[in-house]
C-alpha cells in the first residue's frame, strides 16, 4: 500500500500526484480544487471533513485508494464511536453539555 504524505496542513495529504483534502464546507473549496487540478494536472479530491461524514468518507477512500477492507473497518468503527457518544450525551441535560 502506498502511504500518503503529510502536507503542512492537518487536512492535506498527497499520494501519488492525487492530492487529497477534507473539508466541512465546499464553497470556495470546490474553485480551489478546480484551479489545482488545472493547474497542475494532478486529480484533486475534495472530502467533506465533517464529524458525522467519517464513515462515508472513510469508504470513499478505500474505495479510492484500494484499501475497502480497512475503510469498512474504519467506518464501522467510527460509526461504533459515533452512536456509543450519542447514546451517552442523550442522559445528560443539554444546558449541562460541554460546548465545542
Amino acid at each position: 500500500m502506498t502511504r500518503l504524505r503529510r502536507r503542512r496542513r492537518a487536512s492535506s495529504w498527497t499520494r501519488r500526484g492525487a492530492a487529497l483534502r477534507l473539508r466541512s464546507r465546499y464553497g470556495t473549496y470546490v474553485s480551489l480544487a478546480n484551479h489545482v487540478q488545472e493547474q497542475t494536472k494532478i486529480p484533486y479530491v475534495l472530502l467533506d471533513g465533517a464529524f458525522a461524514k467519517t464513515p462515508e468518507v472513510y469508504r470513499l477512500l478505500g474505495d479510492l485508494l484500494g484499501v475497502k477492507e480497512r475503510a469498512e473497518q474504519l467506518a464501522q468503527y467510527a460509526d461504533e464511536t459515533r452512536n456509543g457518544l450519542a447514546a451517552r450525551v442523550v442522559s445528560i441535560p443539554e444546558a449541562n453539555r460541554p460546548r465545542m
